[in-house]
């Protein structure tokens, strides 16, 4: 059982197959975005920078949160469980890319589509205090 803020029972955040496929679906596409980030025509790193407006960060720096995001989204779609355990920054990115694609999820099933959405919202108000009972 669960706990939300309020220490009252919450429902069960397993998903189910089709949950689990949407899931696996935006995960993919933002570890495709962040393959082709860097492929955007730009020669040079100072393209890059100059592209994406990180002039403030080194080429390492941006590496290394590139390769965080596309490590997190990994985790989630060998375990959607793991959605649980994201930062809001990753919630948010996910939470994105589902509003951007959500009237396809509709068509298909529209109530596990709408039960999804409650899970994305229990996670980014109940996700930390998740964390730290999973530890």
């Amino acid at each position: 059982m669960y706990l939300n803020q309020n220490n009252t029972s919450i429902s069960d955040p397993n998903f189910t197959d089709f949950q689990k496929e949407v899931i696996l679906t935006i995960c993919e596409i933002q570890k495709e975005s962040l393959i082709n980030l860097y492929g955007k025509g730009v020669e040079t790193w100072e393209e890059f920078q100059e592209l994406y407006e990180l002039t403030e960060l080194s080429r390492e720096e941006v590496i290394d949160k590139l390769s965080d995001n596309f490590y997190k989204f990994t985790e989630v779609s060998e375990n959607p469980n793991k959605l649980f355990h994201l930062d809001p920054i990753y919630l948010s990115i996910f939470g994105h890319i589902l509003f951007h694609t959500n009237e396809k999820w509709v068509e298909i099933n529209e109530s596990e589509t709408r039960a999804l959405w409650r899970k994305l919202f229990l996670a980014q108000d109940f996700g930390p205090k998740f964390k730290e009972l999973s530890n």
